[in-house]
Order: structure tokens, then C-alpha cells, then sequence
């Protein structure tokens, strides 16, 4: 799974909106039913802050948190700075690596405890936990790599002027995503392998809430509810800004082009096959906010069997 479940403010409203200094303890987040997941890595983050043209998301560095295993097993003794466990809070494509894996049973729970331990509210507070579905030999679609082949780097584009690849074009501000999902066509001369992911429009940096929700050709989704493109992919534009002190906000160091979202494990496409997604903005509470391209760029390399 490569979004895995998600805590956020659209299923459990207590995120909505985490006034200053509250508590919050025990919010239960179950894993799906249908397979056991691994968690790997973790992301966290809150809605950038409607009354800056800067991307900030205030109040984050002040954020302590939690989180259990499935027998409700904390691996905190108490609630934790998450400043002091990952920069940027995993976001830009950064999730925080954890040693060792967790393993959680299908139906599983993962419990929560968070703190404001500041006064500025947390507005959509989201916690992204990622790793992997394990399924039977056999329940899901598998593709290996060909016995004898030959690979080249290679980049599907969407989101630009194209004939092939339309979608993502002049996106209103409001965009939620209904009926028939987006997809691209892997082309016909060979398989590819998605590995990294860049995203956000070019000539301007007038989008924040942005989220994409990754399936497979079969529509199953990569994740349970929609990831911020700022957790998945890096940032084409420059990244946001986090709060690093008293009004004092610091960009992300290390990333943006140079460094996209890592995929992983990949995602191995036969040619002809789909790739769907769905797409949701949610810009109307930025006043700056306006229509806009927002390109995604899908990154691995071409496969061609010999």
C-alpha cells in the first residue's frame, strides 16, 4: 500500500480543528480487512495557513504525538515532539523510515495520542502511516521483471498541453473527483516501473491543497483515503515552509526537484496497462488561489524484453 491508512479530520472531526494545548488521546484508526499491512514509514501534517501567501503550516513544531502497535502496544512512553523524530515533518517526499516495520493483522488498530503543546489551532491535522499490504500469492495482480531485458530512465508527463496525456489542465480551485477516474496508458514498446513522483505547477505557486489518490488498473486504490501531494511527491515549485521557533518559519533543506517522492516498493506496469488516479483540491479558503496546470510527473524507467 503505498499512501496505507490515513487519520484525518474527514473521518474522525476531532482533527479538524486541534485547539491549544488540548489533549487528545486514543483515536483508533483500523486497517483494512481484506490483508495484513507493514508499516514502514510516517508523515504528518496540517493545512497550510490561509493567512500567508507563503506555504506555512503553522503550529505543526508544536505537535507531540504517539502511536501503538496493534495490541495496543505504544512505542512512546509519552506523547513525543515531532520535530525531535523527523524534519519537515516527512513531508516533500520524505516520510520517516521506521526500524524495524510494524506488522498489524488485518482489522487491526492503530491508537493515537496527540498534544497541541501550543496555542495556535491545528486545522486538518492528518497523520499518513505507509508501507504495504500483504496479500496471497495469487489475490492481486503481480508483474515481474522479464527474464532478460534491457532498461532506460523514462518520465510520463501529465498535467502539460498534450494530446496523449490531457488531464490536470486548468484545474478549478475546487476540484472534487466524481464519476470515471484519471488515467494514463503505459505505451505499447515496452513495460514501466513508477518509482518517484514530482509534482505542482511551474510558473506559479499558487496551489496548497492539492491530494492524489493513486489505484490500479483494476481501480483498487494505494491508499485509503487521499494523500497531499506534499507527502507523496516532492515539489516542483520549492517546498513549503515549517515553523522552527516563535514566528520563525524554515524551508525544506535537501529536497524539491532534485529529490522526488520515492515509491516504494515500485509499481510495475505492463505496456498497454492503466494507471488511474483521482484528484481533489481544495484551495477556496486561499484567496490567491486561482485555476491553474498542476503536471505530475511519473518517474522510473522503461522495460524492454529481449
Amino acid at each position: 500500500m503505498l499512501g496505507g491508512p490515513l487519520l484525518q479530520s474527514q473521518f474522525w472531526p476531532q482533527l479538524a480543528s486541534v485547539a491549544g494545548n488540548a489533549q487528545i488521546f486514543k483515536l483508533a484508526l483500523q486497517t483494512d480487512p481484506d490483508a495484513p499491512f507493514l508499516l514502514r514509514s510516517f508523515a504528518a501534517r496540517v493545512q497550510y495557513d490561509t493567512s500567508s501567501t507563503a506555504h506555512r503550516q503553522t503550529g505543526l513544531n508544536q505537535l507531540l504525538f504517539r502511536f501503538s502497535g496493534p495490541n495496543e502496544n505504544y512505542f512512546q512512553q509519552v506523547p513525543t515532539p515531532l520535530t525531535l523524530m523527523t524534519p519537515f515533518a516527512g513531508q516533500m517526499g520524505n516520510p520517516l523510515p521506521l526500524h524495524r516495520q510494524v506488522f498489524y493483522p488485518a482489522r487491526s488498530t492503530i491508537f493515537v495520542d496527540i498534544i497541541n503543546n501550543g496555542s495556535t489551532a491545528l486545522t486538518n491535522l492528518t497523520f499518513y502511516f505507509r508501507g504495504v499490504k500483504l496479500f496471497p500469492w495469487g489475490v492481486r495482480r503481480s508483474y515481474p521483471y522479464p527474464a532478460k531485458m534491457s532498461q532506460i530512465p523514462y518520465t510520463y508527463l501529465v498535467g502539460q498541453s498534450s494530446a496523449q496525456f490531457p488531464t490536470l489542465l486548468n484545474i478549478p480551485v475546487t476540484t472534487p473527483t466524481q464519476g470515471t477516474p484519471f488515467r494514463f496508458q503505459i505505451l505499447s514498446d515496452g513495460d514501466f516501473v513508477l518509482r518517484t513522483l514530482q509534482a505542482g505547477p511551474t510558473a506559479s505557486n499558487t496551489s496548497w491543497e492539492v491530494f492524489l489518490r493513486l489505484k490500479d488498473s483494476d481501480g483498487y486504490p494505494y491508499s485509503n483515503d487521499f494523500v497531499h501531494v506534499d507527502v507523496l511527491a516532492g515539489n516542483a515549485t520549492g517546498p513549503g515552509s515549517y515553523e522552527t521557533g516563535n514566528a520563525s518559519f524554515q524551508g525544506a533543506i535537501g529536497t524539491g526537484p532534485c529529490a522526488p517522492g520515492v515509491i516504494y516498493p515500485e509499481i510495475y506496469l505492463p505496456n498497454r496497462q492503466y494507471l488511474e488516479y483521482d484528484v481533489l483540491r481544495s484551495d477556496s479558503s486561499f484567496g490567491t488561489a486561482a485555476a491553474q496546470d498542476f503536471p505530475i510527473a511519473f518517474q522510473g524507467v522503461k522495460v524492454f524484453a529481449q
